[in-house]
């Protein structure tokens, strides 16, 4: 059976959080594994042959290991037949579409879907492919600041994966990521969006602000669930912040200023097609780059900031909703 909804992104917004709620939802089933990566890996042939997968050290190979040792120990823990059963087909099994169909068949009767953050950087024939297996697939699509995505895609690469302390970290290397092409794709938004609306018509498509994680997370829940066609009632314990917040609570202001300059043209169309956060996202970028910041390094995320236009103690209503409901898309 195929998949009834995909999350295509994007890194770092709040993609984990959303998985763990869904995956608590009795009508909902997600695979035991997170990101399947089946349409930017293995569709792709990225994947190396079984043998070469064993010992490369070339990605995705060593991604593979670790996702299967993660399994292994689970199932010494805990050892369930029809996950095991699940986990052989997904680590061993063929990569080809009767086989990404085949992950799904454990949902039976509940709404099926897979959250892979990657997705949102496919080329559009991938999404072409897409369409063509999943016409009537739902899609999500999470976004954030595209300074604070930058900042937390980068802290993570080059901290946690790079084996640094962040103040070892130069202004040269975090340039040299931010303008890289990993962290260029999974910020441009606009990009993504008119790949996946090329393919998919509005109404399948569901955004969402981490922003409204962050300070409403029911809302951004019951209206998701909605979106799915599940019992938006159902009771799913909310946790109030995301999962991962990254381990830098603040960014250098010069660095910042630097991602406000690289993303501002942009935040200029986002803001013209949502509104609401992106208004705020502009506003920030507009006066970090007018102003910089009164300090030397600016709060993070950026909604605890000075910069941060909301002026009231009550947050603004949760905009996270299906793309065909904004005003302007």
């Amino acid at each position: 059976m195929p998949p009834d909804f995909l999350g295509i992104g994007a890194q770092k917004a709040g993609t984990t959080w959303l998985h763990r709620h869904l995956d608590q939802h009795e009508q909902i089933w997600l695979p035991p594994q997170k990101e399947l990566h089946y349409f930017d890996q293995r569709l792709q042939g990225k994947l190396a042959p079984l043998p070469q997968r064993m010992w490369s050290d070339q990605a995705p190979s060593p991604q593979w290991r670790l996702n299967l040792t993660n399994r292994l120990a689970r199932h010494r823990q805990r050892f369930v037949v029809d996950e095991v059963t699940w986990d052989l087909n997904f680590f061993f099994g063929r990569n080809d579409d009767q086989w990404y169909r085949s992950l799904f068949a454990p949902a039976s009767d509940r709404i099926a879907g897979e959250i892979t953050p990657a997705y949102s950087t496919l080329e559009p024939e991938i999404i072409a492919h897409v369409a063509a297996l999943l016409p009537d697939a739902k899609l999500l699509f999470m976004m954030r600041n595209p300074i604070e995505r930058a900042w937390s895609h980068a802290v993570m690469d080059l901290t946690r994966r790079g084996g640094k302390q962040l103040s070892e970290v130069t202004q040269e290397e975090f340039h040299r990521h931010v303008n890289g092409q990993a962290s260029s794709q999974r910020g441009d938004y606009v990009t993504t969006l008119d790949r996946w609306l090329a393919h998919f018509p509005k109404r399948q498509l569901f955004v969402g602000f981490l922003e409204d994680i962050n300070a409403r997370p029911r809302f951004v829940l019951r209206r998701v669930f909605r979106f799915l066609g599940v019992d938006e009632a159902a009771h799913v314990p909310v946790r109030p912040r995301p999962v991962h917040r990254g381990n830098a609570q603040s960014m250098p202001t010069p660095w910042a200023r630097q991602l406000a300059e690289r993303y501002l043209p942009m935040m200029e169309q986002l803001a013209e097609r949502f509104g609401g956060h992106a208004e705020r996202w502009l506003h920030v970028a507009n006066e970090l780059i007018a102003h910089g910041y009164p300090e030397e390094r600016v709060p993070y995320p950026l909604w605890a900031s000075k910069l941060w236009p909301w002026t009231d103690e009550e947050p603004p209503p949760c905009e996270s909703r299906p793309l065909a409901a904004f005003p302007l898309h």
